[in-house]
């Protein structure tokens, strides 16, 4: 089982799986454009696969597609996300609310939305969960250099 999974390894979902690959390699990333995601695996030493063997392999699934394609994808994965109940969605899509993204995966699956902008990029800010993952999770926001910035406790849905 991989730690964190991605499906689009564009601009933003690229800069993510660069972020989580300077602390594990357990990694798996999907692209509609296969090579992409090749490519960008082989650059960061995790693995690349198809969209189905992310949301079966993976416990944090980010879903970094642009949101017109969002129902499109998750509808081809519906199937997969059936079979996983310790799964959690990871939204980074502009104008689509958990609910939304709930529904088009069909269930109630965890699921946090996230508004990454880009100093992800350049690895500036980062957010390390810990503890349990949803109820009374633990984030940290740090600089490029690791000095905290900000923590914070909550429940996310």
């Amino acid at each position: 089982m991989y730690t964190f999974g991605f499906i689009g390894t564009g601009n933003m979902g690229g800069a993510l799986a660069k972020a989580a690959a300077k602390s594990t390699n357990s990694i798996l990333l999907a692209d509609h454009f296969a090579e992409k995601a090749e490519a960008l695996a082989e650059q960061l030493g995790c693995d690349a696969a198809d969209n189905i063997a992310v949301v079966k392999n993976c416990r944090y699934v980010f879903l970094g597609v642009k949101p017109q394609m969002m129902a499109d994808m998750l509808g081809c994965v519906r199937d997969a996300l059936a079979c996983r109940d310790d799964i959690i969605l990871v939204t980074m899509a502009a104008g689509l609310s958990i609910e939304t993204i709930r529904s088009l995966a069909g269930g109630d699956y965890k699921t946090i939305r996230i508004m990454p902008n880009t100093p992800v990029e350049v690895g500036f800010v980062k957010v390390n969960p810990s503890g349990t993952p949803i109820a009374g999770a633990s984030f940290k926001l740090e600089d490029s250099k690791g000095k905290q910035i900000d923590t914070w406790t909550g429940d996310f849905d």
